[in-house]
């Protein structure tokens, strides 16, 4: 069996698992946040992989297109690999970021980053 139901948390050691980390910009309308999330994470898995069945997946904010690049840079200086996704309709543009499965360790770059919440995006 691939999944199992667990009731409350899964037990888990944080450090050794992978986590992808998707920035979310918050200045693009809530029912495109979560799109454009899920494009970057599929671009990211498409071109690294390394998905495994205890992957945890972290979503987080940004402000707007201006912090994302930011971030992108900051991401790329870092050595991490990452994927981000732009969308022409609408001139949306650099919409949100992925990063390719990383460490716990690694994912401490983006510890001053709010998680990003559906009740924030409304």
């Amino acid at each position: 069996m691939l999944f199992e139901k667990v009731e409350g948390k899964a037990d888990f050691d944080k450090n050794l698992v992978n986590y992808v980390y998707i920035l979310i910009r918050k200045d693009i309308c809530p029912n495109q946040q979560s799109v454009q999330a899920v494009h970057a994470g599929m671009a990211a898995i498409h071109k690294f992989g390394n998905l495994k069945e205890d992957t945890r997946l972290v979503m987080l904010s940004v402000q707007n297109e201006e912090e994302l690049l930011l971030w992108k840079d900051k991401v790329d200086l870092n050595g991490l690999n990452n994927e981000i996704f732009f969308e022409p309709d609408n001139n949306t543009g650099w919409s949100s970021l992925a990063t390719a499965p990383i460490s716990y360790k690694d994912g401490k770059l983006f510890k001053k980053l709010r998680k990003w919440s559906i009740l924030e995006a409304i």
